[in-house]
């Protein structure tokens, strides 16, 4: 039997059949495309898989204008990608994790099958992509690492070793949007090897923003490139090579509000400018050996780099408050999969593995931190601190995962992981005191050396056992009912920030979650509809909590802002998801999802917070708040998607016209780093155009957020800078600050865009 790259993890789902044409089947009968998942690293039917699939296929991404990964929340209910360029996050479930803190996330990123140690290096443009693929829930047994949340796969498309194939796409749209897309590939040897080459190139000024302090818009630009090798070795081996390799620069001023600016007006003030600009490269190669007794034997090892340089107003204003650079340097992360597993055994399947990963980072940073200090009179001073961290980790697992047949119709599934991980971290901070006189610097006038990390918390070793148990029965009429108990696990950290933090957050201890899931799935009206429904109760242990931008007092008595990670104690996740897919008529589909999930604090009562009630005098001061009650997440509670397309042929032309809509809406949210409600939305995005019968070519024209629905999704407080009208004059305090009045807005729904997108397939 020859292998097929098929084999490695798909992870697909019925939402794969939103947007494409259905197929049909015999007679008059009109069905849904058979789905074959592979998410128990099995091939598998959607059925007889006992947990929430979703997937985005590369072809469906492209045809509702997708670009960069922050599209995919538009696909299915329950996700969210919130945050903007280097703050980014993905939520499954409610609760995500901030990916630019030294953790491990709560939802894991596979490339290629080969786990992502850079979440953000996915958060850029993407492209000549097979699928993107989502697994809900805890992943503590299968995957390289132990996920609490989730687990979101990237594929991308292998060579065609038979044949000449590829593509050309270009897209145009307002605000100087640009999206280039080419891909070829070429059997160098028919049927045994091939290459597949692709790239893109993407500008625009997505999110309309203006800084009217330095007089500049915010622009993107992305240029990225790859290359796929597959070789069929021989009818029982294939190996598989992939490298990726993207580099970005950007604008990244935030949206204020506040003094008169409204949100909508989408301005922002800062008076440094807020750049990024990002290298990433991953080079992936899978073997998979089928052996003489049918087992299989499957490599994974891939090698990832990093780098991403950022210039960053900490303070957001037009005021000289505080300005940071940091370079964030992954000088190599190596990860290694190797397992063994059974193929179509009568009574017992099972997978066997390991997992090891090792990775180095470097990240200098530099933060200039303006003052007015009280000597006598008030005077201005900059401290000049630089903090360069170092961050290593090691780690390893060991997975048994088996599937029991006990009847013709009923599965139990067993898995079991043990991890272990060790980290390194440390920082040092120098800080240099300068007098300002005009522009000019005097000084420095002292110097202070603290050490970020304390020695107690550099060096952390976390062990833990994850896994899973499921029972599942398949009935005659379709049906497929299962019950699972999943547990996952991530490891704690030290806290790495841009200025000294206090000693209260200097590290985090590792958070433990445990999922009870109960659902159906249920192909009905003989395969012409598809239904899921899943119900889910979650409770984590010293939750990772990302606190937000946490006002703090500095050993110069001027404030600061800390993101730091800290445990709450409890927390709980409850929801309920569900997904229909049906064929209307022949040329007619229909999908919709559907998220409900609630997220509290069970028990915190020391969560850091911006009380301005609270009085911070002392270095190392800031506020606690008991958020017992609260929502856990910034997530809403509800949320809901609807997809339809519809065609016709076009006279005899052999061409077809479509039109294809999207419909979201989202829930108010609560916001506990603001105290605030943040109202719900709804937009609609709006597709129509032609394309040949053969699919050789596909001209559209688009309108995403059609109705310019405006909306907030994630706010944070800005930090209090020098009152420089006092300069000069008498003190009588330690320092002079000022609230500027402003509230930054982290993330925004982008608003409308119209455009036009050639696609050409050859």
């Amino acid at each position: 039997m020859q292998l097929k790259h098929s084999l490695t993890p798909a992870l697909v789902a019925a939402i794969a059949a939103f947007s494409a044409p259905m197929s049909m089947a015999q007679g008059s009968n009109l069905v849904l495309e058979e789905i074959v998942v592979t998410a128990q690293k099995k091939a598998e039917n959607l059925s007889e898989t006992p947990m929430t699939v979703n997937v985005i296929t590369g072809e469906t991404f492209s045809e509702y204008a997708g670009f960069d990964i922050r599209d995919l929340d538009r696909f299915t209910a329950g996700i969210a990608v919130t945050g903007l360029d280097f703050d980014v996050d993905m939520a499954v479930r409610g609760l995500g994790s901030n990916l630019d803190a030294a953790l491990d996330p709560r939802v894991t990123f596979y490339w290629d099958n080969a786990y992502s140690v850079r979440q953000i290096a996915n958060f850029v443009s993407q492209f000549d992509l097979e699928r993107f693929e989502l697994l809900r829930g805890p992943q503590g047994t299968l995957y390289g690492k132990s996920s609490p949340a989730g687990a979101l796969t990237m594929q991308t498309r292998s060579p065609n070793l038979e044949n000449v194939d590829g593509f050309f796409q270009q897209a145009f749209s307002e605000r100087d949007g640009i999206n280039s897309q080419l891909a070829v590939s070429l059997p160098i040897v028919k049927d045994t090897f091939g290459i597949r080459l692709a790239g893109v190139y993407d500008q625009n000024r997505n999110q309309d923003i203006e800084n009217i302090t330095l007089g500049i818009n915010n622009q993107a630009e992305t240029k990225g490139g790859r290359v796929v090798a597959l070789w069929q070795a021989s009818d029982n081996i294939d190996v598989r090579f992939s490298y990726n390799y993207v580099k970005a620069d950007k604008d990244i001023n935030s949206i204020v509000e506040g003094n008169g600016l409204q949100y909508t007006d989408r301005k922002a003030v800062n008076e440094f400018a807020a750049t990024s600009y990002e290298r990433h490269s991953q080079a992936v190669l899978e073997v998979n050996w089928e052996l003489p007794n049918e087992w299989l034997l499957t490599s994974v090892t891939s090698h990832q780099r990093s780098l991403m340089q950022r210039e960053f107003d900490s303070d957001q204003t037009d005021v000289k408050g505080q300005n940071q650079s940091v370079t964030s340097d992954i000088k190599g992360a190596v990860n290694q999969e190797l397992r063994l597993q059974s193929v179509g055994n009568d009574f017992w399947d099972w997978t066997a593995g390991i997992f090891y990963q090792d990775s180095e980072a470097e990240t200098p940073v530099y933060v200039d931190n303006f003052v007015l200090v009280g000597l006598g009179v008030y005077l201005p001073f900059v401290a000049e601190v630089t903090g360069p961290a170092f961050n290593d980790s090691e780690e390893y697992a060991l997975f048994l995962h088996n599937a029991f047949h006990i009847t013709e119709n009923g599965t139990l599934t067993l898995g079991l992981r043990y991890n272990n991980l060790e980290r390194y971290n440390q920082q040092t901070f120098e800080q240099l005191a300068f007098l300002l006189a005009g522009d000019e610097r005097v000084g420095p006038l002292d110097t202070t050396i603290v050490e970020g990390v304390p020695e107690d918390v550099q060096n952390l070793d976390y062990d833990a056992f994850t896994g899973t148990l499921k029972y599942q029965h398949s009935f005659a009429d379709g049906l497929m009912v299962y019950g699972s108990y999943d547990r996952g696990w991530r490891s704690g950290s030290a806290n790495i920030g841009g200025q000294p933090l206090p000693a209260d957050w200097a590290a985090f201890e590792e958070e433990s979650s445990d999922n009870f899931e109960l659902g159906m799935k249920w192909s009905f009206m003989e395969g012409r509809g598809l239904f899921n429904l899943t119900g889910y109760y979650q409770t984590y242990e010293d939750f990772h909590y990302g606190a937000n931008n946490v006002l703090y007092v500095l050993i110069d008595d001027s404030f600061a802002q800390g993101s730091p990670v800290v445990n709450a104690d409890e927390v709980s996740s409850t929801g309920v998801e569900a997904e229909v897919s049906y064929l209307i008529m022949q040329n007619w589909s229909f999908s919709a999802s559907m998220s409900y999930n609630k997220t509290k604090f069970e028990q915190f009562d020391d969560a850091p917070c911006n009380d301005p009630s609270q009085d911070l005098t002392t270095p190392g001061d800031y506020a606690t708040c008991d958020l017992k009650g609260e929502p856990a997440g910034t997530q809403p509670e509800w949320s809901g998607v609807i997809t339809s397309e519809y065609y016709t042929d076009v006279g005899d032309r052999d061409m077809e016209w479509y039109l294809r809509g999207l419909f979201k809406a989202e829930g108010e949210r609560e916001d506990v780093d603001v105290d605030r409600t943040i109202s719900g939305y709804a937009f609609v995005d709006v597709f129509t155009g032609l394309r040949s019968n053969d699919g050789a070519w596909d001209v559209s024209l688009w309108a995403k957020n059609l109705l310019d629905e405006e909306a907030r999704l994630n706010l944070s407080p800005t930090i209090p800078v020098p009152d420089y009208a006092l300069a000069g004059q008498p003190a009588d305090s330690a320092t002079a600050t000022i609230n500027t009045g402003y509230t930054r807005l982290e993330n925004l729904l982008a608003p409308r865009t119209i455009g036009a997108t050639l696609a050409l397939r050859f």
